[in-house]
């Protein structure tokens, strides 16, 4: 197979060349007529998208890159004239409808919209224009997961988050909790289930932009808010009538649900340890003035908030705790139960004593090898760059499994000896090629 790459990024032309030998290359997609190309089976492209994107300014075409996809449609005319039996591939984002129109009335064809949860640990929703018909029900959910790619041994810098939910889950994508050290937006600062699919990889650029996994989950129980009658030491003497009656929070240590009712207290979830909680020693006062994120109200069970508890959702105490890492003798973990800091020494005590909460809920942002898998390549493939260009590369690629899946579709028979990629980054589509190369010989 000849492989034909048009790619004017130095980084990605690095990254490819870093991983496959002999390909034909082209730089300056401008530059290219069909008749330099000549014989193609197979031409693909994904021109840039950042012009169309729900996440950019949505300029369409009035964004220079996004104007480059006349070239491809260019280039796709050019290709076809000479080569009537052409297959070809266009891929680009979700995007407004309008755009969408554009796009599909101009190259004749109906996209396909394939999310890449189908077949990988991510959560990657991309429009497909093919010469070739899909259908959708011959694919294959692969359940994968996050917790599938991780490297065990990861040196990404473990940070603490704060709870915020059950668990909001959208896209395939289940949310934890919020950095606690990040500021700004609030999708830089969101925590992911392990258990769960990765948010779509983007080019990570501007900080704090890679996705971030949970290390450690919080463990929800059922709870509910019941006045009690206690005495100083916060035992419950329900005989003891003089006792004013003290609102608590009481947690059953349980993963069941309380039986419904129409009160709105009798149903609420915590990532509380099994107990009783005194309201005003959770909240303090009314429990208006401190956001107290570690308990919310059972998912969908409830239309509005508890009253007197603001517009956050019901809420509880955050202990601080100091976490550890095992080192030396030191077999690390959660200090601080009691309300004390582990001794001060005179060697690095700030290095391996980190502020926490409740029990050291903990996150790392995904490495680059992790995003190549994430992307469905080799670990190493993007070893001869940075780690920020390896990152902003993988954003911008095909995720190979997806593709695999579509040339799956395409009859056996279909010639792949002269291959066209345009916009070709750091040859995703090389990869895909060739695990369908090897597929095919052993179906035949």
């Amino acid at each position: 197979m000849q492989y034909t790459a048009i790619e004017i990024d130095k980084f990605a032309v690095k990254v490819s060349d870093d991983n496959h030998e002999g390909i034909v290359r082209y730089y300056d997609v401008r530059e290219v007529r069909g008749e330099m190309l000549g014989k193609v089976d197979f031409f693909c492209g994904g021109s840039p998208c950042q012009g169309f994107s729900f996440s950019g300014k949505q300029l369409a075409f009035d964004d220079p890159r996004s104007v480059l996809f006349f070239e491809y449609v260019r280039l796709l005319n050019e290709l076809r004239e000479i080569n009537p039996d052409m297959v070809w591939m266009l891929e680009n984002v979700m995007m407004k409808k309008e755009f969408e129109r554009i796009i599909t009335e101009t190259v004749g064809v109906n996209p396909i919209r394939v999310n890449s949860a189908i077949f990988s640990p991510q959560n990657r929703i991309r429009n497909y224009w093919l010469s070739w018909k899909v259908n959708p029900l011959l694919f294959v959910d692969r359940e994968r997961y996050i917790h599938h790619i991780l490297e065990p041994d990861s040196e990404e810098e473990i940070r603490t988050y704060t709870p915020r939910d059950q668990g909001s889950s959208s896209d395939n994508c289940r949310q934890v909790g919020h950095a606690d050290d990040i500021n700004g937006h609030d999708i830089l600062k969101r925590i992911y289930s392990p258990n769960a699919k990765a948010p779509t990889l983007n080019t990570m650029g501007g900080g704090n932009r890679h996705p971030k996994v949970a290390i450690t989950e919080p463990e929800w129980s059922s709870a509910s808010i019941r006045n009690r009658r206690l005495d100083e030491n916060g035992v419950r003497k329900d005989d003891q009538l003089e006792l004013a009656l003290v609102p608590c929070l009481e947690v059953k240590g349980e993963k069941k649900s309380n039986a419904l009712t129409t009160v709105q207290k009798d149903n609420l979830a915590t990532t509380l340890p099994q107990g009783r909680y005194p309201i005003a020693d959770i909240v303090g006062g009314q429990g208006k003035q401190l956001l107290k994120p570690n308990i919310a109200k059972a998912a969908t069970l409830l239309a509005r908030d508890y009253k007197g508890f603001g517009n956050q959702g019901m809420t509880g105490v955050r202990v601080p705790k100091i976490k550890q890492y095992p080192r030396g003798n030191n077999k690390g973990g959660i200090k601080g139960h009691d309300g004390k800091t582990p001794s001060i020494t005179s060697s690095s005590w700030q290095n391996n004593n980190h502020l926490t909460y409740d029990e050291g809920y903990t996150w790392r942002r995904l490495s680059v090898v992790e995003c190549s898998r994430l992307q469905g390549l080799p670990d190493d493939y993007c070893k001869s760059v940075s780690k920020s260009q390896g990152y902003k590369q993988l954003g911008n690629g095909f995720q190979v499994d997806t593709i695999f899946e579509l040339l799956k579709q395409l009859p056996k028979d279909t010639p792949m000896d002269n291959v066209v990629s345009a916009f070709d980054g750091i040859s995703c589509l090389k990869v895909a090629l060739d695990q369908y190369k090897d597929w095919v010989n052993e179906e035949t």
